[in-house]
């Protein structure tokens, strides 16, 4: 295996095999700009578009003293890997495979606890993985949460597929009434306070409304279909026990302003809420990693043309 360390990260970079590419901006903390799977370019641009990894936390949030290893600090949206560059490395591993062979790997150290966050990047035909490690290089035990959100457009014909009848609990609501943050429900069709309302078809539930869905997975694969196009998720359940649907239905915004577009996010996620303080409180969602544990985990990213 061959490897090259990149001092300066680039701008963008791009690693690309039979129907499968992606690319991704390492000073942007890593986020990627581009999945293109099954015949489809999937993922929103803006600010607020791509795949976006979100570790300790997803929300800002101040946790509380005490907390081992953070008790005390104040995060930022997203934790301490947002906007911040990783170092960035190449690496090939089979000169044989071509492009394929090519691997990313960008690694974020902690700044308000002792740990180091990987993320590798691959690509095969019609498939992109994204493989992590998180290790604890401290003395306390370490709380966080983790998500790798990814925002795609929703129109009239987006599809979402998730096991029927799985446990899901509102995470956020704006526009429409579910019952309240932390509701129970189960998946797809919801309890609205007027009507029930079938969350596989996420444009047709309301008119505008924004709202931050938690879904407890057995199985670990998730769907989007546009038209022709489908989009699957693949993970295991015992390692991601949690899948983030959110939506944006037409800009969504209290007071009006918000950008005429739609959006759905989707996200395989380690621990709920979106605040890790939140999560050590009521919710009882914050994941543990103890000191000199890592912990290891893979989603996958796989495009179909229907016929």
């Amino acid at each position: 295996m061959s490897r090259a360390n990149v001092a300066t990260p680039p701008g963008i970079v791009e690693l690309s095999s039979e129907n499968a590419r992606v690319a991704f901006v390492p000073a942007m903390g890593g986020r990627i700009i581009a999945l293109d799977l099954g015949g489809r370019q999937w993922l929103t641009d803006g600010d607020r578009g791509g795949i976006t990894e979100c570790f300790p936390t997803v929300s800002a949030c101040t946790i509380s003293s005490g907390i081992p290893s953070l008790g005390g600090q104040t995060l930022p949206a997203g934790g301490e890997i947002a906007g911040r560059a990783p170092s960035f490395t190449m690496e090939t591993h089979d000169p044989d495979e071509g492009a394929a062979a090519l691997r990313a790997v960008t690694e974020w150290t902690g700044e308000r606890a002792p740990w180091r966050y990987v993320r590798e990047l691959r690509v095969i035909p019609d498939a992109v993985i994204m493989r992590y490690a998180l290790t604890n290089d401290g003395k306390e035990k370490l709380p966080f949460i983790w998500a790798a959100r990814a925002s795609l457009p929703l129109g009239e014909g987006t599809t979402v597929e998730l096991p029927d009848s799985s446990r899901t609990r509102i995470g956020a609501q704006q526009g429409i009434d579910l019952l309240g943050v932390s509701a129970e429900h189960r998946w797809p069709k919801l309890r609205s306070a007027k009507a029930i309302v079938d969350f596989s078809k996420p444009d047709a539930v309301a008119r505008k409304f924004s709202c931050t869905l938690f879904v407890d997975l057995a199985s670990g694969r998730a769907s989007v279909t546009e038209g022709p196009h489908r989009l699957h998720v693949e993970f295991d359940p015992s390692r991601l026990p949690h899948f983030e649907v959110s939506v944006d239905r037409r800009g969504w915004a209290p007071f009006g302003g918000g950008p005429n577009a739609s959006s759905l996010v989707i996200a395989p996620r380690m621990g709920v809420p979106d605040s890790l303080s939140e999560a050590l409180g009521a919710w009882n969602g914050a994941q543990w990693v103890a000191p000199g544990e890592t912990r290891e985990w893979e989603v996958v990213f796989r495009g179909e043309r229907l016929k």
